[in-house]
C-alpha cells in the first residue's frame, strides 16, 4: 500500500542512495509513472497475474466472453 503514496514523496525517493549511487529525479519519476500505470488493471490482467496454474490472461478473457456480464463486478 505504501507504493501508492510515493507520489507525495517523490523528492524523498529521488534522494535515496543505493550502493553509492543516488536514485535521482529521472528514476524516481519513472518508478512513480510505472506505479500509477499499474493502478488500473483489466480483469484479465488481475486474475491472470495471480499465478494460478493454467489461468493466464487469455484463458480469463475466454471465460469472461463465455459468461458475458458475470465478471464485470
Amino acid at each position: 500500500a505504501d507504493l501508492y503514496t510515493l507520489k507525495n514523496r517523490q523528492d524523498d525517493l529521488a534522494s535515496i542512495t543505493i550502493s553509492g549511487v543516488r536514485f535521482g529525479e529521472k528514476r524516481a519519476t519513472k518508478v512513480i509513472e510505472a506505479i500509477e500505470g499499474a493502478r488500473s488493471l483489466t480483469i484479465e490482467e488481475l486474475v491472470g497475474s495471480l499465478g494460478i496454474d493454467a489461468l493466464g490472461k487469455r484463458r480469463v478473457e475466454l471465460i469472461r466472453q463465455a459468461v458475458p456480464g458475470e465478471m464485470d463486478t
